[in-house]
């Protein structure tokens, strides 16, 4: 009997009107949600498309799924956000992907700062960035969005300020800093670069270098807080005083 699924699935492989999907995602979709031949899912692109489809191949290697219907969904905040977290330990960054990107971050870059505590390779760079990217794929399926953000590793902190014109508003995570966004003038249609610094802290030459830019501080309460929940704290709190949450 055809049913209809509650949840996303995702592929990148959309051709002459079929979707096919990674050996991960079969799995998922077999034995996780027991879809079936003639079964109806949603699938998303992660660039703003979601596609109706009946699954018409089901193998155990291969599942093609026929395209019915074709949608513009994008069901994102109404700001850009571009959130950049200074490298720690990669397991604990891996809440702050998922958090980050069902909140509706658009970008996500990682930036290695004067102070970082721990050697990134060239090698575990790129392990932190395929693993955030599948977290950020399980996480826009989960809360049923279909943008996926864009994830990069970015250098260091001088690299990502290089780029501070391309954004309306500029703020870091500062212990000292303004408490909060209210009472300011910004946009709740803008661009937004929040960045939030390693366990260490920015050095004084970071700060130096932000505040020359007019770089707002801005305090996330009175306790210190690790890198991944000052991540999610400076994006909840951003999307609340724009009204999006």
């Amino acid at each position: 009997m055809k049913k209809s699924l509650d949840t996303y699935f995702y592929s990148e492989n959309i051709k002459n009107n079929l979707i096919r999907f990674t050996p991960d995602e079969i799995n998922h979709i077999i034995n996780v949600w027991r879809v079936e031949n003639g079964d109806e899912i949603f699938v998303t692109d992660g660039k703003g498309k979601l596609f109706t489809a009946i699954v018409k191949v089901f193998k155990r290697n291969e599942l093609v799924a026929e395209i019915i219907k074709e949608e513009d969904v994008d069901n994102s905040p109404g700001c850009a956000i571009t959130l950049c977290i200074g490298l720690t330990s990669s397991g604990r960054l891996e809440s702050a992907v998922d958090i980050c990107t069902q909140l509706g971050v658009e970008k996500l870059c990682f930036f290695q700062a004067d102070r970082v505590n721990e050697k990134w390779s060239d090698k575990r760079i790129d392990t932190l960035l395929n693993r955030s990217r599948r977290i950020a794929i399980s996480a826009i399926k989960q809360c049923k969005t279909t943008i996926l953000p864009d994830i990069q590793f970015i250098g260091g902190l001088d690299y990502i300020l290089r780029i501070f014109k391309d954004y309306d508003h500029l703020f870091y995570a500062d212990f000292d800093g303004i408490p909060g966004f209210y009472g300011m003038d910004i946009n709740p249609r803008g661009s937004y670069m929040l960045i939030v610094g390693p366990p260490g802290d920015f050095s004084s030459r970071e700060r130096e270098l932000m505040d020359e830019l007019k770089i707002i501080p801005v305090t996330l309460g009175n306790r210190r807080l690790r890198t991944e929940s000052a991540s999610i704290v400076i994006v909840s709190k951003l999307l609340t005083t724009l009204k999006y949450i």
